[in-house]
């Protein structure tokens, strides 16, 4: 067990995925990196 950085809650923490957030969380910032990094690409072109 581990507990979310961001909502504080218990979950079940798989090494394979390594997200550091709980699912619910992990889904949230999966979505924004994937903002972020289309961001950065669009930047480099």
């Amino acid at each position: 067990m581990k507990r979310c950085p961001k909502c504080k809650k218990p979950y079940f923490w798989n090494p394979d995925v390594g997200q550091i957030e709980c699912p619910n969380c992990g889904r949230l910032s999966k979505m924004i990196n994937k903002d972020e990094q289309k961001k950065s690409v669009s930047k480099l072109h």
